[in-house]
């Protein structure tokens, strides 16, 4: 009794913060540059995404929620609040469920993830730094595309200890996250690069960043990455049993011969890898690995995949995905992107370049809240380079520190390729924001430590 009243009063609270939150933007006089638009906006993400931090019901009301209430207080037309809809991402997610949902229920990724754990020592860490450096690897060999692949082998190592959701479940796919999303900060990510080279080339034509170049510039991101997760799993130690390299042994030996549907499978999965990692040469979308390759496990001839595959996708977290895609599109459309650049700008007048850096990380770790990394560097690149260009200012070094902004984040929303990861159901709410933020932290610490003086040293800044 005792208990139901200590949740109640602790939803009520939850409740109390969520709408204040919302409301609390209304305080903020209506102006030329901060229209209503703008206000119902804020509102409308915040209330949908504060319901989603406490995790009040499922996600799939917040999502539909918002996307409605877009459309409901006309900020923007239909096609575009349901953009993503046309986008592969989704079809993506669908195609990474279904194949890591079949091969787990054949065997194949239990018998995969205990290989990898019985070469990573058989404990906690040493699992963790094993799936961050096979992350890093896979992102090396798919210019920065192995997040899809990676939450999958993520879910497929916590089903095949039998781990419930949990903070090592989510630090274990934190690892993944930092070994593929992150590694964009050291890795030449080809969806986002363009916006700083473009950037630069209005100042300068010949300003251009390549591969080598880049990854130079950002080595210091390996140092930070393993301590950062070294700090995770001495804070974060597991409360629930991971079995050690004895158990893991003996379980791996008592595994059935390999079959010959995980035969069948595991050569699918290797074909979605060539595919991926080969790219460059052959030229065609990646999204197409993902999106026809599971379903060939269906096909005649192979024919391994089952039913309860596709029941067991996790549809709500997919729509909740699709949603979120369209918090920067939306914001773009009523002008919060100009606004911020707008009011940004004459502040920077008479700073240092260290200061610009760390303003123009910080701004875009707050702006990553309301808008994809892509809209934020479409919309602050441009101005940004234009700043540090004035005030003699490295015009590369400033835009890696707004790049090294648009990497931190508090909730899953704030990058589409962090939802993959989450929509996996293996990433407790309280957990990620909690992991998160002690990433975001340590990071900070880094780029003042490790990142802006390097940069000196190389001369990008």
């Amino acid at each position: 009794m005792m208990g139901k009243l200590v949740g109640e009063r602790s939803n009520l609270v939850k409740w109390a913060i969520t709408i204040g939150l919302t409301l609390i933007i209304f305080t903020v006089p209506v102006t030329e540059s901060f229209t209503m638009d703008m206000h119902i906006f804020l509102a409308i993400v915040i209330f949908c995404i504060s319901t989603v931090a406490f995790e009040f019901f499922d996600v799939m009301i917040p999502a539909l929620l918002m996307s409605f209430a877009f459309l409901a207080f006309d900020l923007a037309p239909i096609e575009l609040v349901f953009s993503g809809w046309t986008k592969t991402l989704p079809y993506q997610v669908i195609g990474a469920f279904i194949l890591a949902n079949v091969l787990n229920e054949i065997g194949l990724l239990k018998r995969v993830a205990f290989w990898v754990i019985l070469r990573t020592s058989g404990t906690y860490r040493g699992l963790v730094f094993g799936i961050w450096f096979a992350a890093v690897i896979a992102s090396l060999i798919t210019s920065g595309n192995a997040f899809v692949v990676i939450a999958a082998f993520c879910y497929g190592i916590c089903k095949a200890l039998e781990l419930k959701p949990s903070r090592e479940t989510t630090v274990i796919f934190a690892a993944g996250i930092m070994g593929t999303v992150t590694s964009w900060m050291f890795i030449y990510f080809p969806a986002q690069m363009p916006f700083l080279i473009s950037a630069g080339q209005t100042i300068d034509s010949k300003f251009n960043i390549t591969w080598l170049e880049f990854f130079v510039d950002n080595l210091p991101y390996f140092l930070i990455c393993i301590v950062t997760l070294w700090i995770i799993t001495m804070v974060f130690k597991p409360t629930q049993l991971i079995q050690g390299k004895e158990s893991i042994t003996r379980l791996y030996k008592e595994l059935p011969e390999i079959s010959s549907a995980e035969i069948k499978a595991a050569i699918v999965a290797v074909g979605i890898l060539l595919f991926l990692t080969t790219a460059q040469w052959h030229g065609l979308d990646v999204a197409w690995a993902l999106m026809i390759g599971p379903l060939l496990l269906y096909m005649p001839g192979v024919n391994v995949g089952s039913k309860e595959s596709i029941k067991n996708i996790n549809f709500s977290l997919i729509i909740f995905i699709i949603s979120c895609m369209s918090i920067g599109a939306v914001g773009t459309h009523i002008g919060l992107s100009q606004m911020v650049s707008d009011l940004v700008v004459p502040i920077l007048e008479n700073s240092s370049g260290n200061s610009i850096v760390v303003f123009y990380g910080l701004l875009g770790m707050l702006l990553n809240v309301l808008l994809t990394p892509m809209a934020i560097l479409g919309a602050l690149c441009q101005p940004f380079a234009q700043i540090a260009a004035d005030l003699n200012i490295n015009i590369k070094g400033a835009m890696y520190g707004l790049y090294w902004g648009t990497d931190q984040v508090f909730l899953p929303h704030e990058i589409n390729a962090i939802l993959i990861f989450f929509s996996f159901g293996f990433m407790p709410m309280k957990y990620f924001i909690k992991v998160f933020s002690l990433k975001t932290v340590l990071f900070f610490v880094g780029l003042l430590v490790c990142l802006i003086p390097w940069w000196h040293f190389v001369g990008a800044l």
